[in-house]
C-alpha cells in the first residue's frame, strides 16, 4: 500500500472512531471506537515513515532506507493498546452486566446473595 493510500486508510479510521465515539452510548461500543481510534493513529504513524523506494532497514543499506523508529513505536503500541482493551473490555463488561442486574427485578434478590 503506498504512503498516500495507508494515511487516507489512517484519516478515514480516525473519522469513523470520532463518529463512534460522538454517536454511541454502550460502553462496549465505546471501547471499540476507541481501539479503532487508536489503530488509525498507528496506521497513520507508520505511514509517515515510508519511503518511496525505499529498502528496510538492515545493514548493509543498499538505498535510501525507511525510517524505522515509527514503527517500533507502532509495534510497542500494539502490545500495551492490546492490553488496554481487553482491561476496558472487561470493566465494561462487568458494569453492562451490573447495570442489568440493578435494572431488573430478580437482579436485586441475586444481588443481597452474592
Amino acid at each position: 500500500m503506498s504512503g498516500q493510500a495507508s494515511q487516507l486508510t489512517a484519516l478515514v479510521l480516525l473519522l469513523v472512531a470520532s463518529l463512534g465515539l460522538s454517536c454511541c452510548r454502550s460502553p462496549m461500543k465505546l471501547v471499540m471506537a476507541v481501539a479503532t481510534m487508536e489503530w488509525g493513529v498507528l496506521l497513520l504513524a507508520v505511514s509517515l515513515g515510508h519511503v518511496e523506494g525505499g529498502v528496510a532497514p538492515i545493514l548493509p543499506l543498499s538505498g535510501r532506507a525507511a525510517n524505522p523508529l515509527p514503527q517500533a513505536f507502532a509495534l510497542t503500541a500494539v502490545v500495551i493498546g492490546a492490553s488496554t482493551v481487553a482491561l476496558a473490555l472487561a470493566l465494561a463488561a462487568r458494569a453492562q452486566r451490573a447495570e442489568e442486574d440493578r435494572e431488573s427485578p430478580e437482579g436485586e434478590d441475586r444481588g443481597r446473595r452474592r
